[in-house]
């Protein structure tokens, strides 16, 4: 297990067995990987797109951007542990959809640990907007926190 290292950054390692001293095997690698989030990735931004998301203090109105991936990680709302924040979604519909909210709060880069996950629309057909109650567990890691709404 690889420790210390930074997040949202590129490494590569090389690796080689140890059998015993003095017998290594040859280097492997490099062997690239990003200690971030996936990236959203979508190529068509006609239908079925976020029109907004308000959090807190965000209030973003990406309005379909074509292309992907997407970053709004600048936008910020303060949150405190043990707190109940509203989240309301609005979309472009276009059929039977769902939307859905992880939110990183033990900073780990895994967005879909338990009690990471909301559904704030479950099988609508209409644009919303769509409000969920999220309560800020009191055990919430303090520091900038990543959410993610598709």
């Amino acid at each position: 297990q690889a420790t210390g290292l930074t997040a949202n950054t590129n490494y590569s390692i090389y690796v080689r067995g140890i059998c015993t001293a003095g017998d290594t095997s040859s280097w492997a690698g490099p062997l690239a990987f990003y200690t971030g989030y996936c990236s959203s990735n979508f190529t068509s931004a006609t239908f079925e797109y976020l029109n907004n998301v308000t959090f807190g203090e965000i209030n973003n109105t990406p309005g379909g951007n074509v292309g992907g991936p997407v970053d709004y990680t600048s936008q910020v709302a303060s949150v405190i542990q043990g707190t109940t924040h509203t989240i309301s979604v609005t979309i472009q519909a276009a059929g039977t959809e769902y939307v859905y909210v992880f939110i990183d709060w033990n900073h780990n880069l895994a967005l879909n640990d338990p009690g990471e996950e909301y559904t704030v629309a479950n099988g609508v057909t209409t644009a919303g907007p769509f409000t969920f109650d999220i309560d800020v567990p009191v055990d919430a890691t303090v520091g900038d926190t990543s959410m993610r709404v598709t």
